[in-house]
């Protein structure tokens, strides 16, 4: 019924971060789904095969897409389901073992955003903070497989409520955001805990 990607869609900063964030997608509790990895041209190519590397291909299927296109390959190689399911993660965070089993079981067969809650850890004071706002880094999009794919990166992770319903699923945090100098973007945005 639906095939999922998760979309690793933020500038990779090392391959140490990077590859702890792929080993929490290696701890998921289902494996059918595939990883994008995808960036911009300017990526060192012995960065990939460093990174690679760290990555147990028996557990999960990768592809590597330039210039931060992953629906080139969602319309590409997914276009037997009627549903897609994309999720945006950034490369220095990790995910909780159950994250991509709790968005599968949150499919309804309709067109919607699916957000989680999550932790923050600030590295800059060391705290860390829970995130219940709209619109996470962490957003997955459900859409039909028909016409244009957008994916979970068709807009910048905050704008995506605007053009989508969104509902929050799973009950507790389901993530782990690296708040750094390199993603101000991302700033703190829940209660200290």
């Amino acid at each position: 019924k639906l095939g999922t990607c998760i979309s690793l869609y933020e500038d990779v900063f090392t391959v140490d971060s990077a590859s702890k964030f792929l080993k929490s997608l290696e701890k998921q509790t289902v494996n059918n789904f595939s990883l994008i990895l995808s960036v911009d041209a300017e990526t060192p190519e012995n960065f990939f095969n460093d990174l690679i590397k760290t990555l147990d291909k028996s557990t999960v299927r990768y592809v590597i897409e330039l210039n931060n296109q992953p629906k080139v390959y969602v319309q590409n190689r997914i276009n037997e389901k009627p549903f897609i399911i994309t999720s945006r993660c950034d490369s220095d965070d990790t995910l909780e073992p159950e994250f991509i089993e709790v968005i599968q079981k949150n499919f309804n067969q309709v067109e919607e955003c699916l957000d989680t809650r999550g932790l923050q850890h600030d590295g800059k004071d060391y705290y860390t903070y829970q995130r219940d706002e709209p619109g996470s880094p962490f957003i997955s999009l459900i859409e039909t497989n028909q016409g244009e794919i957008k994916t979970a990166s068709f807009k910048q992770h905050a704008k995506m409520i605007r053009y989508f319903f969104s509902r929050f699923v799973g009950s507790k945090p389901l993530f782990v955001q690296h708040i750094h100098g390199g993603n101000i973007i991302n700033s703190i945005k829940g209660e200290k805990i």
